[in-house]
């Protein structure tokens, strides 16, 4: 998904100590005529530690989400997060989550 070097890097940048030493492996992917299975999502990345989220949407723009805790498969509890963020791939910018007491949910 993300294509270019510059992309790669603005990622690389924003997330708090992702280095290029740091180990990711992909969870969980969707093509273009998958539909999305929650509980699918939930089995493949609850529990796993940090996590990047990537979307593509459908003009094309990426954009993207990070917790630095775990996904937890618990109904309805809200986590804190304070290194938690969303950011814009496209646009380079990086959005701080509102209520950092409420980060994951």
């Amino acid at each position: 998904m993300l294509k270019t070097m510059k992309e790669k890097h603005f990622v690389e940048s924003i997330i708090p100590r992702l280095t290029p030493l740091t180990r990711i492996k992909l969870l969980y992917r969707l093509g273009e005529e998958d539909k999305f299975d929650l509980n699918d999502y939930k089995k493949k990345v609850h529990d796993k530690g940090a996590t990047v989220v990537l979307v593509k949407s459908s003009v094309d723009e990426i954009a993207g989400g990070f917790t630095s805790i775990p996904w937890q498969n618990k109904s309805h509890v809200q986590m804190s997060d304070p290194e938690a963020l969303l950011f814009s791939v496209t646009h380079e910018k990086k959005y701080p989550v509102q209520d950092k007491d409420k980060a994951v949910f």
